[in-house]
């Protein structure tokens, strides 16, 4: 069986979203997708728009066949970590296994091309060396590219490509399959993650904001998308009341993932002076942090994830929480080499067994019912 992988969050899921699961269909002739989707935390370090069931029943609505969760520690890590946890979920599955990821160069060759010159030790010497200058990651990354490419001849303009946020995560899918029998395809990214104005190739940040602030998005989303979304409200200021609770009763945020370099200090200075979550937000960030970076160091201190970037690495998959899942296609449940999870009773056997562990999966779901809505834990079966 061939089957086309997708590593999305749908959140919320847009035209761009189904046209992508379109386009892998087309491309690869595959016989199922399989979504791999973020819970109910998404890599913003935030709460998801809605749960992760919902949105798993987008993505079957949407094309997909199946779709599993990609467990929160990968989520709430850097695009080395997110796309390392993808390719470990997507391995526990016996079929003939394709990635498909949306890149803004669209361009599989370039993009392992580029990996390679990245992964030789001189350009690894020179991300250290950037980055003990003061560089975040992201920065160093380009930074020594460009040096390496200006050392040996080469265009430095290339060093563009790794400026863009899904070239950036297609060669960390690229450099995670390491020799796994897993092939990545890419389709060329359409329009402008800044664009508000396209229906066709839409921001979910940009729907997301448009539907906080009451605006338009009929047209950027399904219709059965856009029937779900009439309740859905901006919660940060109740997230903000759990962070200041949470925060101030820790006496471990030094150890929380993310907490580099005293930044668990600066979180604490500005906690009681700050009157509103963006405000907060804005007190603590620097140069050094983007807000993403801080709103992940967040969510694992309201999580207690104290996993280090090597622990997460070397963490293995402990079992594969299958969302939802297309009616005609439940023969793929059968091709899952790991421990199954469709209901509460089979995650609470596992646990009893002491086969798995999922505490933070679990905080994760109750974290986003304490702040959102309660919902039923049940694997969705879509006609």
């Amino acid at each position: 069986m061939r089957v086309g992988f997708i590593v999305a969050e749908y959140n919320p899921l847009h035209n761009g979203h189904v046209k992508h699961i379109q386009k892998t269909k087309e491309e690869l002739g595959c016989d199922a997708i399989v979504a791999v989707m973020s819970g109910d935390i998404v890599q913003r370090g935030e709460l998801a728009i809605k749960d992760k069931y919902e949105r798993a029943e987008w993505a079957i609505k949407a094309g997909c066949d199946m779709v599993v969760e990609l467990p929160v520690e990968y989520v709430l890590g850097s695009a080395q970590i997110f796309a390392n946890g993808a390719i470990k979920v997507i391995d526990y599955f016996d079929c003939e296994k394709y990635i498909s990821f949306g890149s803004e160069c669209g361009s599989i060759y370039v993009l392992e091309k580029i990996n390679e010159m990245m992964a030789t030790k001189e350009n690894q010497d020179y991300i250290k060396e950037f980055m003990e200058s003061g560089n975040t990651y992201a920065k160093a990354n380009s930074l020594a590219l460009e040096k390496y490419l200006e050392n040996h001849g080469i265009d430095k303009s290339i060093a563009d490509v790794i400026k863009e946020p899904n070239n950036i995560l297609g060669i960390e899918y690229i450099k995670a399959i390491n020799g796994l029998a897993i092939t990545p395809h890419t389709i060329k990214r359409e329009g402008s993650y800044n664009n508000s104005d396209d229906p066709e190739n839409p921001s979910a940040t940009t729907i997301r904001e448009q539907i906080y602030n009451g605006g338009e998005v009929f047209s950027k989303v399904p219709m059965y998308v856009f029937n779900s979304l009439s309740h859905v409200q901006d919660n940060s200021e109740k997230l903000f009341s759990i962070i200041k609770y949470e925060l101030s009763r820790k006496d471990n945020l030094d150890k929380i993932f993310g907490m580099n370099e005293g930044l668990h200090n600066r979180f604490l200075s500005f906690l009681s002076s700050s009157s509103t979550y963006e405000e907060f937000m804005q007190n603590v960030k620097t140069k050094r942090y983007t807000m993403t970076s801080l709103s992940r160091s967040l969510m694992c201190a309201l999580l207690d994830n104290t996993y280090t970037f090597n622990e997460v690495m070397d963490l293995d998959i402990e079992y594969i929480n299958v969302l939802a899942i297309k009616s005609s296609q439940r023969k793929l449940l059968s091709i899952i080499e790991n421990n199954l999870v469709t209901k509460p009773s089979e995650l609470e056997k596992l646990k009893q067994d002491k086969k798995i562990d999922a505490h933070l999966d679990e905080k994760a779901s109750n974290l986003f019912k304490a702040i959102n809505y309660n919902y039923d834990s049940h694997m969705r079966i879509v006609d």
